[in-house]
Order: structure tokens, then sequence, then C-alpha cells
């Protein structure tokens, strides 16, 4: 129980907002984390593999089944960087700066759902390709070339608008 509150701790932003850009809303991706650690603390992770990547992909599957479930969306989505933090602005941060992380955030936002749950969870989950594989039970060439594939497409799509 232990290792799982830790492993709670050090990736709670990173499970958020996998599970945020599964189901467009805080509050399902808030709930979708919540019952996935519900769920976990009823087994023992330790016999499952890697336990961050079986985290990751335990809250992966309970958005993708909120979403399942959902019969018809009401609300107008949010979106993955739909939060105060991204809208504040700092004095340090120029309006080119502001502009370029705008960009950025659109262009993950508008990746198809396997691209999209790769990058999230490497760049804001910090997970290894070998724990995306895992979590994702996909083969580790399948995750790392979608990786750089995704990367290379957003960075000419970017050098486009510039």
């Amino acid at each position: 129980m232990e290792k799982l509150a830790d492993i709670y701790v050090q990736n709670k932003q990173g499970l958020f907002s996998l599970a945020l850009s599964i189901l467009r809303s805080a509050a399902e991706a808030e709930d979708a984390v919540h019952d996935a650690f519900v769920k976990l603390t009823k087994r023992d992770i330790s016999d499952k593999g890697e336990p961050v990547a079986y985290v990751y992909a335990t809250v992966r599957n309970t958005a993708l089944d909120r979403l399942r479930r959902k019969k018809k969306i009401v609300d107008v989505p949010e979106f993955v960087f739909d939060d105060e933090k991204s809208k504040e602005t700092t004095p340090g941060k120029s309006l080119q700066e502001r502009e370029r992380n705008f960009i950025v955030r659109k262009e993950i936002e508008n990746l198809d759902d396997p691209q999209r749950e790769v990058v999230m969870m490497k760049l804001y989950g910090g997970l290894t390709f070998e724990q995306i594989s895992e979590a994702l039970n996909e083969p580790l060439s399948t995750v790392s070339s979608r990786y750089a594939r995704t990367l290379k497409s957003m960075k000419s799509k970017m050098e486009a608008l510039v």
C-alpha cells in the first residue's frame, strides 16, 4: 500500500494528464484516477510486472471504460491543457513563448488517441518506452516508433506555421 502511495505522489500529474487526454473532462479524469486507485488498493501489484507501468495501464483502462459508458457528451470538452496553470502569464514569459506553448498544446490535443497517449506518458508522465510499452500492452518498437513519428510530424507542422 505504501508503494502505491509513493507511485501516486510521484506520478499524479502524469496520471491525471493521461486520463484527461482520454476523457476531455477534468472532473471525469479525476474520477477515473480515483476509481483506478480504488481498484489498485484491492490488488497486489507486486506481481504485476513494472509497478508504475501497471498503474498507468490501470488508469488508462479505467478512463477508457468511463469513456465507453458515456452515452453522450453533454458538456463542451475540456482539453488536456485547459487549466489555470497553462493560462498563467508570468513577467518572464514573452508573448512569443506563450504563443509557441499554445501551438504545441493544440498540436498535442489534436493527435490521434494512440499518439497522444504515448506523448502524454513520455513527456508528462516521464515514463520510459519500456514502461509505456507495458502500460499499453504493445511492443516496445511500436511505442518508440510511434513517439518518433509523432514528434517528427508535429515538428514539420509547427515549422510550416513559422
